[in-house]
């Protein structure tokens, strides 16, 4: 039960991503997470970092509860599309199933790094980065104006 964190089984999907198929792909980094790690991620819409606020706690418990009556499975992966492609893969899936996804991640990466409008609108080497001072960013407002305000605003802007 896993995936193998096996560096040859990336390095050689990689090499056939860009020696057969010609892809273009940023360098790739793989996290594997537990199950609560992944509905957490689907909480914050897959962002590793991200403000607080009420409606990603809300978000969880629903995601959680479809999940545990066994109604929604989970995602084998969740790719974040930086200059240091980072890809979440649900720790209680088959070996077998990672192994087989890795691919699909790999060219949803090369579709993303390669398309001119991700490319005209995103800058990717700047996404963790820009994540980070939003999250720091309303920190320091909660601080200033009190979390009550800044929640009042996010509620209006989220809904």
């Amino acid at each position: 039960m896993g995936f193998p964190n096996d560096p040859r089984i990336h390095e050689a999907v990689a090499r056939i991503a860009d020696e057969k198929l010609g892809l273009d792909i940023f360098p790739n980094q793989i996290e594997v997470i537990t199950a609560e790690q992944m509905l957490d991620a689907y909480a914050s819409a897959g962002m590793p970092l991200f403000y607080r606020h009420w409606s990603f706690g809300k978000r969880f418990a629903q995601h959680e509860g479809v999940y545990r009556a066994g109604l929604q499975g989970l995602a084998y992966e969740i790719v974040i599309n930086s200059t240091l492609h980072k890809l979440h893969h649900g720790g209680e899936h088959r070996h077998d199933a990672g192994s087989g996804d890795r691919p699909r991640g790999i060219r949803a990466q090369s579709l993303f790094k390669n398309n001119y409008q991700f490319r005209q609108w995103t800058d990717p080497g700047s996404i963790l980065d820009y994540l980070a001072y939003a999250k720091n960013y309303i920190a320091n407002c909660e601080e200033r104006y009190g979390e009550s305000e800044v929640e009042r605003l996010l509620d209006a802007r989220m809904h």
